[in-house]
This record gives structure tokens, C-alpha cells and sequence, in this order.
């Protein structure tokens, strides 16, 4: 079922609708097993989705797994560089690249790389990331200072 979730955190995509967005272009940075791009064409099936994943092996398993739609493109390139050198604009971009299970690169957390993203969105565009960590600040917490950087 395309709709299905492979993690629970994955259903959060869904919060794009709070924004009442019509998604023609979506862009999703870092694939995972592709069910959040696959439950988004489900639900557009005529839009643009896009994903883009650094290793080259997810995709197919993706396929093979989670019988990950045929018409979502995928690139396989860096998410950053990608961002940077698309001249489209998205409805909808999505990131959720990590270096290891709790570390996300660190050229994806910088003030220029938001800058970047916002110039990619379409007016009304939207954009969410994962991030996973503590709002508590009685510890030095990153994704506290990751919403610094974005705000």
C-alpha cells in the first residue's frame, strides 16, 4: 500500500496540509525507504516529486520493498549541491538526510543552506525538516539551535 509508513515519524510529512498547499513540484532531500515521496504521489499522482539520495542502493530496495512509484525521479547526488544548482521551485521540500542514525551531515544545519532552500520554495512553499532531539534546554540541544538557525 503506498500510503503505508515504514517509521512512525514518517507519517509527520502529512503536516504540509496545515498550510493548505497545492503541491505541482515536491522535493524530498534524503529518500530513507521512500514512503513519505511514495503517500505524497498517491495523493498528487500528476505532480513533480523528486527525491534525492546519496547512495545509490535505496532506491532500488525501495522498489523492491515498498513498491516505490515508478514516477517519482530520483537523483542520485548530494542534497546540498542539488538544491543549489535547481533552477525549479518547489510547493513542498521535505529533508531528512542523516549522516549516521542520530547525526545530520553538517553542511545541511548552516544559515546558507536555509537561504538556499528558501529561494527553491514557490511563494507559498513549505518546508520541513527532521530533526531528532530534545526542546528541552537544560542541556545543550541541537535542535533548539538548529530552530535558531532557522528563525
Amino acid at each position: 500500500n503506498p500510503t503505508d509508513m515504514a517509521f512512525e515519524y514518517t507519517k509527520y510529512y502529512s503536516l504540509y496540509k496545515l498550510f493548505d498547499v497545492k503541491i505541482k513540484n515536491a522535493l524530498f532531500l534524503g529518500g530513507g525507504s521512500y514512503t513519505m515521496p511514495n503517500a505524497l504521489i498517491s495523493e498528487f499522482p500528476n505532480a513533480n516529486i523528486e527525491v534525492v539520495e546519496i547512495e545509490p542502493e535505496l532506491y532500488e530496495l525501495s522498489k523492491k520493498y515498498f513498491n516505490t512509484n515508478e514516477n517519482i525521479k530520483n537523483h542520485i547526488y548530494d542534497g546540498r549541491k542539488f538544491v543549489k544548482n535547481s533552477n525549479t521551485k518547489y510547493d513542498f521540500i521535505f529533508s531528512d538526510v542523516y549522516h549516521s542514525k542520530y547525526s545530520i551531515p553538517i553542511h545541511f544545519t548552516t544559515i546558507e543552506f536555509f537561504e538556499e532552500v528558501k529561494t527553491k520554495l514557490n511563494d507559498n512553499g513549505v518546508f520541513m525538516i527532521n530533526l531528532i532531539g530534545s526542546l528541552t534546554d537544560s542541556t545543550p540541544s541541537f535542535t533548539l539551535s538548529e530552530i535558531k538557525t532557522l528563525i
